[in-house]
Protein backbone atom coordinates (compact mmCIF):
# COMPACT_ATOMS: atom_id res chain seq x y z
CA UNK A 1 0.00 0.00 0.00
CA UNK A 2 1.23 3.72 -0.89
CA UNK A 3 1.73 6.26 1.77
CA UNK A 4 -0.24 9.08 1.28
CA UNK A 5 0.16 12.81 1.75
CA UNK A 6 -1.19 16.10 1.20
CA UNK A 7 0.61 18.56 -1.34
CA UNK A 8 1.03 22.15 -0.83
CA UNK A 9 2.13 24.78 -3.15
CA UNK A 10 2.97 28.01 -2.45
CA UNK A 11 3.59 30.78 -4.57
CA UNK A 12 5.53 33.91 -3.16
CA UNK A 13 7.40 36.91 -5.06
CA UNK A 14 9.02 39.17 -3.28
CA UNK A 15 10.68 42.17 -4.92
CA UNK A 16 11.41 45.85 -3.51
CA UNK A 17 9.81 48.64 -5.78
CA UNK A 18 11.95 49.79 -8.90
CA UNK A 19 10.30 51.56 -11.68
CA UNK A 20 8.82 48.65 -14.22
CA UNK A 21 10.78 46.14 -13.19
CA UNK A 22 9.97 42.71 -11.97
CA UNK A 23 10.27 38.66 -12.75
CA UNK A 24 7.72 35.73 -12.05
CA UNK A 25 8.55 31.93 -11.70
CA UNK A 26 5.69 30.21 -13.96
CA UNK A 27 5.46 26.57 -13.10
CA UNK A 28 3.14 24.00 -10.83
CA UNK A 29 6.02 23.65 -8.07
CA UNK A 30 3.94 20.54 -6.51
CA UNK A 31 6.03 17.43 -7.76
CA UNK A 32 3.33 15.02 -6.22
CA UNK A 33 4.34 11.39 -5.03
CA UNK A 34 7.46 9.97 -6.00
CA UNK A 35 8.93 6.51 -4.94
CA UNK A 36 11.73 6.53 -3.58
CA UNK A 37 14.74 5.79 -5.86
CA UNK A 38 12.94 7.12 -8.94
CA UNK A 39 12.60 11.25 -10.19
CA UNK A 40 10.24 13.48 -11.66
CA UNK A 41 11.49 16.25 -13.59
CA UNK A 42 9.58 19.68 -13.90
CA UNK A 43 10.38 22.41 -15.89
CA UNK A 44 10.10 26.70 -14.55
CA UNK A 45 9.70 29.31 -16.41
CA UNK A 46 11.66 32.28 -15.80
CA UNK A 47 9.84 35.57 -16.78
CA UNK A 48 10.79 38.91 -17.31
CA UNK A 49 7.57 40.62 -16.50
CA UNK A 50 8.94 44.40 -17.30
CA UNK A 51 10.49 46.83 -20.09
CA UNK A 52 13.49 46.86 -17.68
CA UNK A 53 16.57 44.77 -18.94
CA UNK A 54 17.54 42.51 -16.18
CA UNK A 55 21.20 41.39 -15.29
CA UNK A 56 23.07 39.73 -12.78
CA UNK A 57 20.71 37.18 -12.49
CA UNK A 58 21.82 34.11 -10.51
CA UNK A 59 20.09 30.73 -9.88
CA UNK A 60 21.34 29.87 -5.88
CA UNK A 61 21.33 26.24 -5.05
CA UNK A 62 18.60 24.23 -3.70
CA UNK A 63 18.50 21.53 -0.82
CA UNK A 64 18.48 17.88 -1.64
CA UNK A 65 16.73 15.88 -2.70
CA UNK A 66 16.08 18.55 -5.05
CA UNK A 67 18.40 19.40 -7.98
CA UNK A 68 18.88 21.54 -10.86
CA UNK A 69 19.60 19.53 -14.27
CA UNK A 70 19.86 22.29 -17.08
CA UNK A 71 18.87 25.66 -17.52
CA UNK A 72 18.02 27.83 -20.92
CA UNK A 73 18.46 31.27 -18.56
CA UNK A 74 21.53 33.25 -18.67
CA UNK A 75 22.71 36.47 -16.46
CA UNK A 76 20.59 38.73 -18.56
CA UNK A 77 17.27 38.48 -19.70
CA UNK A 78 15.77 41.09 -21.97
CA UNK A 79 12.10 42.87 -21.50
CA UNK A 80 9.61 40.38 -21.46
CA UNK A 81 11.34 37.18 -22.00
CA UNK A 82 11.90 34.10 -20.75
CA UNK A 83 13.93 31.55 -20.05
CA UNK A 84 13.59 27.97 -18.86
CA UNK A 85 14.92 25.89 -15.11
CA UNK A 86 14.69 22.26 -14.87
CA UNK A 87 14.39 20.52 -11.23
CA UNK A 88 14.98 17.59 -10.13
CA UNK A 89 13.06 15.54 -6.98
CA UNK A 90 14.84 12.80 -6.24
CA UNK A 91 13.22 11.27 -2.54
CA UNK A 92 15.77 8.95 -0.52
CA UNK A 93 13.28 8.37 2.15
CA UNK A 94 9.69 8.05 2.57
CA UNK A 95 8.39 11.34 4.08
CA UNK A 96 7.21 14.60 2.41
CA UNK A 97 9.58 17.40 1.46
CA UNK A 98 9.45 21.20 0.82
CA UNK A 99 11.51 23.73 -0.44
CA UNK A 100 12.12 26.83 -2.33
CA UNK A 101 13.64 27.80 -5.84
CA UNK A 102 14.99 31.26 -6.07
CA UNK A 103 15.81 33.45 -9.00
CA UNK A 104 18.54 36.68 -8.14
CA UNK A 105 18.84 39.76 -10.17
CA UNK A 106 20.37 42.91 -9.06
CA UNK A 107 19.34 46.25 -10.57
CA UNK A 108 21.12 49.58 -9.23
CA UNK A 109 22.98 47.94 -6.68
CA UNK A 110 19.50 46.49 -5.22
CA UNK A 111 18.82 42.52 -4.85
CA UNK A 112 15.69 40.96 -5.39
CA UNK A 113 14.48 37.61 -5.51
CA UNK A 114 11.45 35.82 -6.51
CA UNK A 115 10.77 32.84 -4.74
CA UNK A 116 8.89 29.33 -5.83
CA UNK A 117 7.92 27.00 -3.08
CA UNK A 118 8.11 23.71 -4.45
CA UNK A 119 6.68 20.39 -2.49
CA UNK A 120 7.31 16.24 -2.94
CA UNK A 121 6.39 12.94 -1.05
CA UNK A 122 8.40 10.12 -1.26
CA UNK A 123 6.54 7.04 -1.34
CA UNK A 124 7.04 3.22 -1.66
CA UNK A 125 4.70 0.84 -3.50
CA UNK A 126 5.12 -1.65 -0.13
CA UNK A 127 3.98 -1.30 3.37
CA UNK A 128 4.83 1.81 4.90
CA UNK A 129 8.23 1.55 7.35
CA UNK A 130 7.81 0.26 10.61
CA UNK A 131 9.17 2.72 13.56
CA UNK A 132 8.16 4.84 16.04
CA UNK A 133 9.22 8.59 16.11
CA UNK A 134 8.97 9.36 19.71
CA UNK A 135 11.31 7.10 21.86
CA UNK A 136 10.65 9.15 25.10
CA UNK A 137 12.69 11.03 27.01
CA UNK A 138 15.72 9.05 28.58
CA UNK A 139 18.97 8.10 26.78
CA UNK A 140 21.16 5.73 28.79
CA UNK A 141 23.77 7.58 31.39
CA UNK A 142 27.19 6.66 29.49
CA UNK A 143 24.99 8.16 25.93
CA UNK A 144 27.94 10.36 23.91
CA UNK A 145 26.88 13.73 23.98
CA UNK A 146 29.61 15.59 21.51
CA UNK A 147 33.29 14.32 20.68
CA UNK A 148 35.64 13.00 23.06
CA UNK A 149 37.25 15.88 22.19
CA UNK A 150 34.67 18.31 23.17
CA UNK A 151 35.40 20.70 25.87
CA UNK A 152 32.04 19.49 26.86
CA UNK A 153 33.74 16.06 27.69
CA UNK A 154 37.45 16.98 29.25
CA UNK A 155 37.95 16.09 32.71
CA UNK A 156 39.88 19.50 34.53
CA UNK A 157 43.60 18.91 35.19
CA UNK A 158 45.59 19.26 37.75
CA UNK A 159 46.51 22.76 38.68
CA UNK A 160 45.26 24.41 36.46
CA UNK A 161 46.02 28.25 35.38
CA UNK A 162 43.36 30.29 37.16
CA UNK A 163 41.85 33.45 36.49
CA UNK A 164 43.60 36.35 37.89
CA UNK A 165 40.37 37.70 39.30
CA UNK A 166 39.29 34.68 40.22
CA UNK A 167 38.96 35.54 44.29
CA UNK A 168 37.26 39.30 43.10
CA UNK A 169 34.86 37.34 40.92
CA UNK A 170 33.98 34.52 43.49
CA UNK A 171 33.89 37.34 46.20
CA UNK A 172 31.80 39.28 44.02
CA UNK A 173 29.48 36.71 43.04
CA UNK A 174 28.76 35.48 47.22
CA UNK A 175 27.32 39.08 47.90
CA UNK A 176 24.58 38.37 45.09
CA UNK A 177 24.16 34.27 45.53
CA UNK A 178 23.34 32.18 48.75
CA UNK A 179 24.70 28.91 47.21
CA UNK A 180 24.26 26.25 44.07
CA UNK A 181 20.44 26.10 43.42
CA UNK A 182 18.47 23.73 40.68
CA UNK A 183 16.18 24.07 37.80
CA UNK A 184 14.27 21.26 37.64
CA UNK A 185 10.40 21.86 36.37
CA UNK A 186 10.94 25.06 35.66
CA UNK A 187 13.21 27.22 33.58
CA UNK A 188 15.39 24.93 31.94
CA UNK A 189 14.14 21.84 28.80
CA UNK A 190 12.85 18.86 28.38
CA UNK A 191 14.68 16.43 25.87
CA UNK A 192 12.68 14.47 23.09
CA UNK A 193 14.26 11.54 22.45
CA UNK A 194 13.23 11.05 18.35
CA UNK A 195 14.15 8.85 15.13
CA UNK A 196 13.19 11.37 12.46
CA UNK A 197 12.70 8.29 9.86
CA UNK A 198 9.25 7.81 11.58
CA UNK A 199 8.18 11.36 12.60
CA UNK A 200 6.18 13.88 10.99
CA UNK A 201 7.47 17.32 9.30
CA UNK A 202 6.38 20.40 10.62
CA UNK A 203 7.66 23.90 10.30
CA UNK A 204 9.09 26.44 12.60
CA UNK A 205 8.15 30.12 12.23
CA UNK A 206 10.36 32.76 13.68
CA UNK A 207 8.84 35.49 15.84
CA UNK A 208 11.72 37.11 17.03
CA UNK A 209 11.58 41.06 15.61
CA UNK A 210 14.12 40.41 13.13
CA UNK A 211 12.09 37.32 12.04
CA UNK A 212 15.13 35.17 11.52
CA UNK A 213 16.91 31.96 12.74
CA UNK A 214 20.46 31.32 13.14
CA UNK A 215 22.23 29.96 9.13
CA UNK A 216 22.18 26.28 10.68
CA UNK A 217 18.84 26.30 10.76
CA UNK A 218 17.37 29.26 8.33
CA UNK A 219 20.15 29.15 5.39
CA UNK A 220 18.24 31.49 3.43
CA UNK A 221 16.88 33.61 6.10
CA UNK A 222 13.20 33.23 5.84
CA UNK A 223 12.77 32.81 9.16
CA UNK A 224 10.72 29.53 8.34
CA UNK A 225 12.60 26.09 9.11
CA UNK A 226 11.13 23.57 7.38
CA UNK A 227 10.73 19.78 7.90
CA UNK A 228 11.46 19.43 11.21
CA UNK A 229 11.19 16.32 12.27
CA UNK A 230 8.88 17.00 14.92
CA UNK A 231 6.42 14.17 17.61
CA UNK A 232 2.93 14.75 18.45
CA UNK A 233 3.99 14.01 22.07
CA UNK A 234 6.65 17.26 21.95
CA UNK A 235 6.08 20.19 24.64
CA UNK A 236 8.51 22.63 25.14
CA UNK A 237 9.17 24.14 29.09
CA UNK A 238 6.46 26.08 30.10
CA UNK A 239 8.25 29.47 31.37
CA UNK A 240 8.75 32.53 28.80
CA UNK A 241 11.64 30.94 28.35
CA UNK A 242 9.81 27.88 26.30
CA UNK A 243 13.20 25.39 25.66
CA UNK A 244 12.57 22.58 24.53
CA UNK A 245 15.64 19.60 23.03
CA UNK A 246 14.75 17.11 20.34
CA UNK A 247 17.48 14.78 20.18
CA UNK A 248 17.74 12.78 16.77
CA UNK A 249 19.50 8.87 17.33
CA UNK A 250 19.26 8.42 13.98
CA UNK A 251 20.58 11.53 12.54
CA UNK A 252 22.89 11.90 15.43
CA UNK A 253 21.93 15.73 15.75
CA UNK A 254 20.10 17.99 18.45
CA UNK A 255 17.32 20.54 17.27
CA UNK A 256 16.70 23.45 19.96
CA UNK A 257 14.43 25.92 20.44
CA UNK A 258 13.77 28.79 22.36
CA UNK A 259 10.46 30.22 23.84
CA UNK A 260 9.12 27.73 21.46
CA UNK A 261 5.15 27.07 21.66
CA UNK A 262 3.13 24.88 19.46
CA UNK A 263 0.46 26.67 17.20
CA UNK A 264 -2.94 25.45 16.32
CA UNK A 265 -2.35 24.05 12.98
CA UNK A 266 0.73 21.35 14.55
CA UNK A 267 3.38 23.62 13.04
CA UNK A 268 5.71 25.70 15.89
CA UNK A 269 6.65 28.97 16.50
CA UNK A 270 10.10 30.05 18.00
CA UNK A 271 12.25 33.22 19.13
CA UNK A 272 15.42 31.24 18.69
CA UNK A 273 16.55 28.06 16.98
CA UNK A 274 19.71 25.99 16.56
CA UNK A 275 20.99 22.37 15.76
CA UNK A 276 23.83 20.56 16.53
CA UNK A 277 25.78 17.56 15.93
CA UNK A 278 25.83 15.48 18.51
CA UNK A 279 29.51 14.17 17.39
CA UNK A 280 30.83 17.69 17.09
CA UNK A 281 32.96 19.40 19.56
CA UNK A 282 29.60 21.35 21.35
CA UNK A 283 30.57 24.71 20.49
CA UNK A 284 30.89 26.99 17.63
CA UNK A 285 34.10 29.56 17.30
CA UNK A 286 33.33 33.28 18.66
CA UNK A 287 31.49 35.83 17.40
CA UNK A 288 31.10 33.50 14.16
CA UNK A 289 27.90 33.49 11.77
CA UNK A 290 26.87 36.07 9.49
CA UNK A 291 23.84 36.87 12.47
CA UNK A 292 26.46 35.78 15.54
CA UNK A 293 24.09 36.64 17.95
CA UNK A 294 21.64 34.27 17.29
CA UNK A 295 23.45 31.42 17.63
CA UNK A 296 22.15 29.08 20.49
CA UNK A 297 19.33 29.31 22.52
CA UNK A 298 20.95 30.33 25.31
CA UNK A 299 22.48 33.47 26.11
CA UNK A 300 26.41 32.52 25.46
CA UNK A 301 25.47 31.27 22.32
CA UNK A 302 26.05 27.38 23.39
CA UNK A 303 24.12 24.04 23.26
CA UNK A 304 20.93 23.41 25.57
CA UNK A 305 22.01 19.97 26.03
CA UNK A 306 25.94 20.72 26.78
CA UNK A 307 25.96 20.49 30.89
CA UNK A 308 22.42 19.32 31.13
CA UNK A 309 22.25 16.61 34.38
CA UNK A 310 19.99 13.68 33.20
CA UNK A 311 18.17 11.84 36.02
CA UNK A 312 19.75 8.48 34.20
CA UNK A 313 22.99 9.93 35.27
CA UNK A 314 22.44 10.72 39.25
CA UNK A 315 20.67 6.93 38.82
CA UNK A 316 23.92 6.06 37.71
CA UNK A 317 26.22 7.39 40.39
CA UNK A 318 28.11 9.69 37.44
CA UNK A 319 28.52 12.73 35.69
CA UNK A 320 30.82 12.22 32.70
CA UNK A 321 31.05 15.57 31.43
CA UNK A 322 30.87 19.64 31.99
CA UNK A 323 27.78 21.29 33.88
CA UNK A 324 26.22 24.35 32.56
CA UNK A 325 25.67 27.22 34.88
CA UNK A 326 23.54 30.93 35.13
CA UNK A 327 25.41 33.35 37.19
CA UNK A 328 23.72 36.60 38.49
CA UNK A 329 26.82 39.04 37.67
CA UNK A 330 28.07 38.48 34.33
CA UNK A 331 30.65 40.48 32.13
CA UNK A 332 30.30 42.44 29.39
CA UNK A 333 33.90 44.21 29.58
CA UNK A 334 36.46 44.24 31.73
CA UNK A 335 37.37 48.24 31.74
CA UNK A 336 34.12 49.73 29.53
CA UNK A 337 36.75 52.07 27.23
CA UNK A 338 35.24 50.52 24.13
CA UNK A 339 31.41 51.67 24.71
CA UNK A 340 28.37 49.99 24.27
CA UNK A 341 29.78 48.06 20.63
CA UNK A 342 32.21 45.97 22.65
CA UNK A 343 31.55 42.43 23.88
CA UNK A 344 34.14 40.20 25.20
CA UNK A 345 33.50 36.15 26.40
CA UNK A 346 35.30 33.18 27.12
CA UNK A 347 35.46 30.82 23.69
CA UNK A 348 35.98 28.04 23.65
CA UNK A 349 32.70 27.66 24.42
CA UNK A 350 31.03 30.45 24.29
CA UNK A 351 29.90 32.10 20.63
CA UNK A 352 27.89 35.10 22.18
CA UNK A 353 26.90 36.64 25.00
CA UNK A 354 24.01 38.54 26.86
CA UNK A 355 26.09 40.24 29.82
CA UNK A 356 25.88 43.40 30.77
CA UNK A 357 28.35 44.27 33.44
CA UNK A 358 31.67 46.30 33.26
CA UNK A 359 34.56 45.22 35.71
CA UNK A 360 37.13 42.75 36.30
CA UNK A 361 35.30 41.70 39.28
CA UNK A 362 32.64 40.14 36.99
CA UNK A 363 32.45 36.81 34.93
CA UNK A 364 32.37 36.52 31.18
CA UNK A 365 30.14 34.09 29.50
CA UNK A 366 32.03 30.85 28.45
CA UNK A 367 34.31 30.96 31.86
CA UNK A 368 34.56 27.68 33.60
CA UNK A 369 34.63 27.83 37.39
CA UNK A 370 35.33 24.21 39.19
CA UNK A 371 34.75 22.91 42.66
CA UNK A 372 38.09 22.89 44.81
CA UNK A 373 38.95 19.34 43.86
CA UNK A 374 40.89 18.40 47.68
CA UNK A 375 37.89 19.78 49.47
CA UNK A 376 36.64 16.51 51.45
CA UNK A 377 32.42 16.45 50.14
CA UNK A 378 32.15 13.92 53.24
CA UNK A 379 32.09 16.84 55.44
CA UNK A 380 29.60 18.75 53.89
CA UNK A 381 26.79 15.95 54.48
CA UNK A 382 25.46 16.11 51.01
CA UNK A 383 22.96 13.30 50.16
CA UNK A 384 23.85 10.87 47.59
CA UNK A 385 22.35 13.03 44.59
CA UNK A 386 23.69 16.30 45.51
CA UNK A 387 27.20 14.61 45.73
CA UNK A 388 27.09 13.11 42.05
CA UNK A 389 26.42 16.67 41.02
CA UNK A 390 29.36 18.49 43.52
CA UNK A 391 32.14 15.48 42.27
CA UNK A 392 31.02 16.73 38.77
CA UNK A 393 32.23 19.99 39.61
CA UNK A 394 35.20 18.47 41.19
CA UNK A 395 35.92 16.68 37.94
CA UNK A 396 34.89 18.57 34.87
CA UNK A 397 33.70 22.11 36.42
CA UNK A 398 30.95 24.18 34.93
CA UNK A 399 30.79 26.48 32.00
CA UNK A 400 28.80 30.43 32.89
CA UNK A 401 25.98 29.77 29.76
CA UNK A 402 23.13 32.71 30.82
CA UNK A 403 22.82 35.31 33.03
CA UNK A 404 20.15 33.91 35.73
CA UNK A 405 19.24 35.24 39.54
CA UNK A 406 21.60 32.66 41.45
CA UNK A 407 24.25 30.20 40.45
CA UNK A 408 21.70 27.61 38.96
CA UNK A 409 22.48 24.07 37.85
CA UNK A 410 20.46 22.89 35.05
CA UNK A 411 18.78 19.16 35.18
CA UNK A 412 16.52 17.55 32.45
CA UNK A 413 12.57 18.58 32.58
CA UNK A 414 10.67 15.78 33.30
CA UNK A 415 6.89 17.12 33.15
CA UNK A 416 4.97 19.07 35.43
CA UNK A 417 4.44 16.20 37.61
CA UNK A 418 6.18 16.63 41.38
CA UNK A 419 7.33 13.22 41.57
CA UNK A 420 8.76 13.42 38.34
CA UNK A 421 12.62 13.43 39.83
CA UNK A 422 11.60 11.16 42.53
CA UNK A 423 13.74 10.28 44.63
CA UNK A 424 16.04 12.23 43.76
CA UNK A 425 14.28 15.93 44.27
CA UNK A 426 14.56 16.28 47.85
CA UNK A 427 18.21 15.44 47.54
CA UNK A 428 19.32 17.85 45.55
CA UNK A 429 17.92 20.30 47.93
CA UNK A 430 21.44 19.65 49.47
CA UNK A 431 23.70 21.43 46.60
CA UNK A 432 23.12 24.64 48.55
CA UNK A 433 25.44 23.23 51.49
CA UNK A 434 28.34 23.27 48.82
CA UNK A 435 30.12 26.81 50.09
CA UNK A 436 31.25 29.28 46.96
CA UNK A 437 34.28 29.90 48.54
CA UNK A 438 35.64 26.66 47.74
CA UNK A 439 35.08 27.57 43.85
CA UNK A 440 37.37 29.41 41.35
CA UNK A 441 37.58 30.78 37.99
CA UNK A 442 40.14 29.06 35.35
CA UNK A 443 41.56 30.79 32.91
CA UNK A 444 40.05 31.64 29.61
CA UNK A 445 40.87 32.24 25.93
CA UNK A 446 39.20 35.94 26.26
CA UNK A 447 37.83 37.10 22.51
CA UNK A 448 36.63 40.39 21.92
CA UNK A 449 34.44 41.99 19.28
CA UNK A 450 35.19 45.79 18.91
CA UNK A 451 32.60 47.81 16.32
CA UNK A 452 33.48 50.72 15.19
Amino acid sequence: MKKKFSTLLLLSLYQMPMADAGMAIDGNGAFGKVTVGQNKIVQFTIRNTGSTYLKNITIPSIAAPWSYVSTTCTTTLASYKSCALNVKFAPTVVRSYASTVKVRFKQSSISYVSNKAVTGEGITSGPPPVGKCYLGNSIPAEYAVFSPTSPWNKVIPDNPELSPYSVAIMNNLMGYTSGVSSNINLWTAPMHVIDSRYCPRKNVYSIDMDGLFFETVDPDENGIVENVPMPVEAWADPTEDGHMILLDVSERVVYELGAARKRSDGHWEAQSMDKWALDGEGYRAAFSGKYWWKSGVRGAGVPFIGGLIRPEEIAAGVIRHTLAVSTPINQLQEVGNGGWGRWELCSPVASNTDAGRVGTQYIPEGAQIQLNPALNLDTLGLSPAAKVVAVALQRYGAFVVDNGPELITYFQNLGSSPNAWDPYLAQLGDLRKIPLSQFRVLKCNKKILQLK
